[in-house]
């Protein structure tokens, strides 16, 4: 099955960069250059410590901010100076590995490298859990994962001993691969944000498998927003069904087999308001940007 690989690289409306496009000049055309200056624009609101640097908690709610033009809007205003330089910690964006990895998807799009944002699970974080992650998915005659997240330093303290540039696949599971594995017998509570919290199982699989369906169809949204399907305690089994094709469309079907798959379906498809749960602002109704 062919995938329309230049449908990814053109903007959603979520990675285009609007009144800031002019703030792209000047890239570079490499996904490494590129992941360099995403690692330069942006702080992970969970990463003070790790980096020796206090985020003050006026800050938090960046990481509610779902859109690219709003993202370089933020960091604009921070530091005005051109994105290629690196800003000190206080000028980043804070953000999660979801912002990490829009911010490089919209960059690469326009620079007309076909990309897309990856839901699934790291395990290369915790030893023996597989923790909620986001990175790209990228074309070079054929699909490659690149964690943009992952710097140096994150390399010598997690002991990572593959190129971030390259992620294998049995580092990072898209969310399809760990919903299969769950099915196969895998302990699915060995899937979620921490083995310490009750963020994990069965139905966080299930949040993660449909939030990587939106994202392989140009809707890059939070990693707290939840819609149709994620918001039932119980699913049916013509729904489990369902998602059993979901798991295998979104790791070898065609971008119109997977956007069949979203659009037809009331309980996956997108809609034009979601319940966010942020780690922030708390559970609330949002309106999405036509």
């Amino acid at each position: 099955m062919g995938y329309s690989y230049s449908e990814y690289a053109k903007h959603s409306n979520i990675t285009n960069p609007g009144e800031h496009k002019d703030n792209y000049s000047g890239l570079p055309t490499d996904i490494a250059g590129l992941t360099r200056i995403v690692q330069g624009l942006i702080i992970h609101y969970r990463s003070g410590d790790f980096l020796n640097y206090k985020i003050p908690e006026s800050r938090i709610v960046d990481i509610d901010t779902r859109y690219v033009e709003s993202m370089l809007e933020k960091i604009v205003k921070l530091n005005p100076s051109p994105l290629l330089n690196n800003r000190q910690l206080e000028h980043r964006l804070v953000g999660c590995c979801r912002d990490f990895s829009t911010l490089l998807c919209s960059l690469a799009r326009s620079v007309g490298i076909p990309s897309r944002i990856r839901v699934g699970f790291a395990n290369y974080f915790i030893p023996g859990f597989n923790v909620d992650h986001v990175i790209v998915e990228y074309w070079d005659s054929g699909w490659k994962l690149v964690d943009p997240e992952i710097s140096d330093k994150h390399i010598d303290f997690y002991n990572i001993e593959f190129n971030p540039l390259d992620v294998p696949r049995n580092k990072f599971l898209v969310a399809g691969k760990a919903w299969q594995m769950c099915k196969d017998g895998a302990d699915s509570n060995n899937f979620g944000v921490d083995p310490e919290m009750d963020i994990r199982g069965d139905w966080f699989v299930r949040h993660k498998l449909i939030q990587d369906l939106a994202a392989v169809n140009k809707k890059e949204i939070l990693l707290w927003d939840c819609w149709g399907m994620m918001l039932k305690d119980e699913i049916s089994a013509e729904e489990e069904e369902l998602l059993n094709r979901v798991a295998e469309l979104t790791q070898t079907g065609s971008i119109e087999e997977l956007n069949s798959v979203f659009l037809e379906n009331d309980n996956l498809r997108l809609p034009r308001v979601v319940k966010s749960f942020s780690p922030v602002a708390g559970a609330g109704d949002v309106k999405l940007k036509t």
